[in-house]
Parts: C-alpha cells; structure tokens; sequence
C-alpha cells in the first residue's frame, strides 16, 4: 500500500492530502515579485501549501503565514 503525500494549510495550519491543496511560489523574477499558483507542483523556489477555500488565502495573508513561507 503507498502513502499519499500530507501538506500543511499555511491559512487554517490543518494537515491535507496533497491533491486537496494548490501550492503557491513566489516568482521573484517578476518585477515586482509576484505570487504565482503552481498547478503541477513543480516550478523551482520555495512553496506555500493553501486549500483551495478563499478563507484559508485570506487567513495565510492576513496572518502573515504567505510571507514567512516565502523567505
């Protein structure tokens, strides 16, 4: 039996099957840098796993959580 992988939420800190979030990576070579959505999981830079619920974005901006999974 093979494990699915397991993120966790930087808005509402809970723990989901990777497919239940999306991943979002600073574009730093965008001027000025941009928050981009990662649909394939696989662009180069660090990572910030969200659900997809607009609640837990506006929880991870809010809190500050974007921002510190980006440095």
């Amino acid at each position: 039996m093979r494990s699915e992988p397991v993120r966790t939420c930087v808005g509402c800190r809970g723990r989901d099957l990777r497919q239940n979030l999306v991943r979002l990576v600073l574009d730093r070579a965008a001027t000025p840098p941009r928050v981009v959505v990662d649909r394939q999981g696989r662009l180069a830079g660090r990572g910030a796993w969200v659900h997809w619920q607009s609640e837990c974005t506006r929880q991870a901006a809010r809190r500050g959580n974007l921002a510190r999974a980006f440095r």
